[in-house]
């Protein structure tokens, strides 16, 4: 059991958050290695060299130190804390004659979750005594197995681990990193039948690119070994941690090679020609230098996404596109944009657009041309210069949450909102494959005297119930999508006619709505009521209003 560091209650050792208050229980991992002496070359040219001891320990007698025999609670704070501050605690007892080896690795938990890192605060302290920057100190300031670390998470990220904190003293090392022992293995993502060949092509180009910043810290390890390779949630490549190369050992782009054949082997799918002509062009020194083999992945992957455009115009219906919905002169509109001074306006036009999940993506990369040069510069070298490829998206997870406020300023709730997720799970030998279908709508009503809410709720069930019968397995087309927004429309308008309504006490409503079949979603909206994706990016805003002012600025 593991106490929360909020409220004490004792929750079982796999959990991520309290039981009882909520609190994260943030899962790190320390890696202690054992003394060694490090050097680093502080000339400017990146090198790193770790250079172990060769005495393995011995006294001057022959016998075995006092360090190699030390124990892991010799090393322990009281409450198996490993830090004299009490933030960083074990998760699990250890054993009580528990050896610490060269190098140990141990999972364990921040019991301050909310305070900035020890690493941040030292280089935020550093910054205020110094005139220097920080990053001119870190030298001085980090031991030398975390500096590789600090150099390239932000350069790297997600690929590299965060480093919470570091310390060392004469006997030991250690590292906090984040725990990334739960993520999926590249090796378990390899045997999937749904795996697509360009998936792998973005990966090996991830290699690729990586390459050199971890040669230059002498961490090429990294990238040869399976159980260090990870997939997170949005399918990047990432790295469990650090390897550094033995000090009897060197590599060089052949062992890249010579790591992509054996991956390449156990690959179910055949069709691979490119990628294995490639690897055997590494391996026998044809490509020499990673940016070659870059321009070679990138090639590859124009020739299989030309592949695939083509597959989709022959199914054109799925391709993403605009449309306009022209309310007819008989069906006045009644889905009316809220103006600032509450007076309704008619509806001219509205949006919808059937997206992939992957172009979706694509446009949240673009966006990044949008920030200001010191952020470019400072990504310049990092994954986000990775090209943009239409990767294809398997679903692993699907969860909907919904939630509705009245406000500060208003005494009733005028937003009405509807999710329906249906899911189907096949586990098999191949993998789980999930299967899913969700309606998701969001309609904010305007219209006085309980009109907005009613409005709303009428927009809302009358879709939900057009789509029951109108939607059997594909995503509905287009022309379906308008003929359901136009029947919501149509009874709004109805509503407002037989209650005799005139002027701003006609009731109205926005309306946002997400169809979504496995990887493939319907984008419509009416209005300003806004969707966003959020990414490892951060929010991007899908939609445009239908509203005067940013009409004008269209």
């Amino acid at each position: 059991m593991f106490a929360c560091p909020q409220c004490q209650f004792k929750n079982p050792v796999h959990n991520r958050f309290c039981q009882r208050c909520g609190s994260p229980l943030k899962s790190l991992q320390a890696i202690i290695t054992r003394e060694s002496e490090f050097s680093t070359n502080l000339d400017g040219s990146d090198d790193f060299t770790i250079i172990e001891k060769a005495n393995q320990h011995l006294n001057s007698s022959g016998e075995v130190s006092a360090i190699a025999r030390m124990t892991l609670p010799d090393l322990l704070a009281t409450d198996n804390y490993i830090d004299c501050d009490k933030r960083y605690q074990l998760r699990y007892p250890p054993e009580e004659n528990q050896l610490l080896s060269e190098e140990s690795e141990l999972a364990i938990i921040d019991c301050r979750p909310a305070e900035e890192s020890p690493l941040i605060r030292m280089m935020e302290s550093d910054s205020t005594e110094s005139e220097d920057t920080p990053l001119e100190h870190l030298e001085d300031i980090l031991p030398p197995l975390a500096y590789p670390y600090w150099q390239l998470q932000d350069q790297f990220f997600p690929v590299i681990p965060e480093l919470q904190a570091a310390w060392q003293d004469a006997s030991f090392t250690i590292l906090v990193l984040e725990d990334r022992s739960a993520w999926r293995q590249l090796s378990e993502a390899w045997q999937l039948s749904t795996l697509e060949p360009l998936e792998l092509v973005h990966w090996f180009y991830e290699m690729g690119h990586l390459w050199d910043s971890l040669v230059a810290f002498e961490a090429e390890p990294s990238l040869l070994s399976h159980q260090n390779l990870l997939i997170d949630d949005d399918q990047i490549l990432c790295l469990r941690r650090l390897l550094y190369r033995p000090k009897d050992r060197t590599y060089d782009i052949k062992d890249l090679g010579l790591f992509w054949q054996s991956l390449l082997q156990q690959f179910p799918n055949n069709s691979l020609t490119a990628l294995e002509t490639l690897a055997m062009d590494i391996v026998t020194g044809t490509v020499m230098d990673t940016a070659a083999i870059k321009d070679r992945l990138a090639s590859i992957a124009d020739d299989l996404q030309g592949k695939i455009s083509t597959e989709n115009q022959e199914g054109s219906e799925e391709l993403a596109q605009e449309i306009e919905i022209e309310v007819p002169d008989t069906c006045p509109p009644i889905l009316e944009i809220e103006q600032a001074e509450d007076v309704p306006a008619p509806i001219e036009e509205a949006s919808s657009g059937t997206k992939t999940l992957e172009e979706i993506d694509d446009e949240l990369l673009v966006a990044e041309d949008e920030v200001d040069d010191g952020e470019i510069e400072a990504a310049d070298e990092g994954i986000s210069d990775l090209p943009t490829m239409a990767l294809p998206v398997t679903l692993f997870r699907l969860d909907e949450v919904g939630h509705t406020h009245v406000g500060r300023q208003r005494t009733h709730n005028e937003d009405s909102f509807y999710a329906e997720t249906d899911l189907q799970r096949v586990d098999s030998p191949l993998g789980l494959t999930l299967k899913a279908r969700g309606l998701y709508i969001l309609c904010d009503g305007m219209g006085g005297h309980a009109g907005g809410e009613i409005a709303s709720m009428l927009a809302v069930d009358t879709l939900r119930t057009y789509f029951e019968t109108h939607w059997q397995a594909d995503l509905p087309d287009e022309e379906t999508i308008k003929a359901g927004i136009l029947q919501a429309n149509q009874a709004i308008f109805e509503k407002n006619e037989a209650e005799e309504r005139t002027g701003s006490a006609r009731m109205g409503t926005t309306l946002v709505m997400v169809l979504l079949a496995d990887n493939q979603a319907v984008v419509a909206h009416v209005g300003d009521s806004r969707l966003y994706c959020f990414t490892r990016h951060g929010l991007k805003q899908l939609t445009v209003d239908h509203e005067v002012g940013q009409r004008e600025i269209n």
